[in-house]
């Protein structure tokens, strides 16, 4: 009876370990494949910024006067 205690005891903590080892791959497996996401997220919405500020840019630049505030502030708004 002692010896079925023994094996159990030990087939236990062996599927613990196991099962801790798994959850440690797991969990730094999925933290892994985020960040690859993250980075081709970023990859894809980078020529968007690039377009998005170069817009803004040239607006501003075609509505502000030599000290830098905007010279008709009603066509500006309509752009928007």
């Amino acid at each position: 009876m002692k010896t079925n205690r023994t094996k159990r005891t030990i087939y236990f903590r062996i599927v613990c370990a196991f099962f801790a080892i798994y959850l440690v791959l797991m969990a730094g497996f999925s933290l892994f494949l985020v960040s690859q996401e993250k980075k081709l997220a970023g990859l894809a919405l980078q020529p968007f910024a690039f377009q998005v500020n170069n817009t803004v840019e040239d607006v501003l630049q075609d509505h502000l006067d030599s000290n830098h505030q905007i010279t008709d502030i009603a066509t500006f708004l309509k752009i928007r």
